[in-house]
């Protein structure tokens, strides 16, 4: 999928306005069209119920099913993760991000878009996942209270090449691998690791999840310094964007605002032979 401006300079009209009022030009993303791009958005803390009738009509697995491997007697119900999570701010960022990941050929049905989870790290929509209550707040960083610290006889390193101490230290570790991964599938078999059809990887996702990920390295080095030499330079495949870090905000609230907005713009996905205009992109 490309997109290419008609006039760059020109400001919508029906661009996107905060509550605060400043007004976010949907232009400003246009490059991300140009080169491909995957989205990452954070989970929601609302999810189906296990005992509702209307929320078990939805679900993937039924709750005398069998779910898990085929040596488990554990049984559903479990939905695939893009309905788990039931909350209209979840639902705005799915919807966002199906239309602003642009990148095709992803191996073995590998989505465009992903989803950030504090318990199942880096999880793809069409997964089936069971309820779960656990948050980011329920990994432990302080390294001096043995609760939150990890048994780590390997010496394990984090993305910044430090050691493993801590829970939210092994959290960030699985995220680089689960990024990585995920953003292998969107490159060529015989490209080098760092290649990949995608150049921008947008996180929609709160700070609360964004920064560990960021203080320990995850978009500055990937794995390299986890698997390799801990002081090599090589950098993360994909240009991170923080959208939400790109336009003032005062919270969810705004962000909601911005996000509705944006998706009223936002033609859905279309078949790569077929053409689409927004506001003077052709897309």
């Amino acid at each position: 999928m490309s997109i290419s401006p008609a006039h760059p300079s020109v400001e919508s009209a029906n661009d996107p306005v905060s509550p605060t009022g400043e007004r976010i030009q949907l232009s400003d993303l246009s490059d991300i069209y140009e080169h491909g791009a995957l989205a990452l958005i954070g989970c929601g803390a609302a999810k189906r119920n296990p005992t509702d009738e209307n929320d078990l009509r939805l679900a993937s697995v039924g709750s005398d099913e069998s779910f898990g491997p085929d040596w488990t007697d554990e049984t559903g119900p479990a939905w695939k993760a893009r309905d788990l999570y039931s909350s209209t701010y979840f639902r705005l960022k799915k919807q966002f991000a199906r239309r602003l990941a642009s990148v095709e050929g992803g191996r073995d049905g590998t989505s465009p878009w992903a989803i950030l989870s504090a318990k199942h790290h880096v999880l793809m929509p069409w997964k089936d996942v069971k309820y779960y209550n656990k948050s980011i707040d329920d990994l432990g960083d302080d390294e001096t209270n043995p609760d939150h610290r990890v048994e780590n006889p390997n010496g394990l390193r984090r993305p910044d090449g430090r050691e493993i101490v801590t829970e939210l230290d092994q959290w960030t570790r699985l995220v680089a691998f689960g990024l990585i991964k995920w953003i292998a599938s969107f490159r060529a078999v015989r490209d080098p690791a760092e290649t990949t059809n995608a150049q921008t990887l947008f996180i929609l996702a709160g700070q609360d999840y964004i920064n560990p990920l960021r203080d320990r390295g995850v978009f500055k080095y990937g794995i390299s310094r986890m698997t390799g030499n801990p002081n090599q330079l090589i950098e993360f495949p994909l240009e991170p964007r923080f959208l939400f870090e790109e336009f003032n905000n005062d919270g969810i609230g705004d962000q909601m605002c911005w996000l509705s907005d944006a998706i009223d713009q936002l033609d859905e996905p279309v078949a790569p032979t077929e053409q689409a205009t927004f506001e003077g992109w052709s897309l």
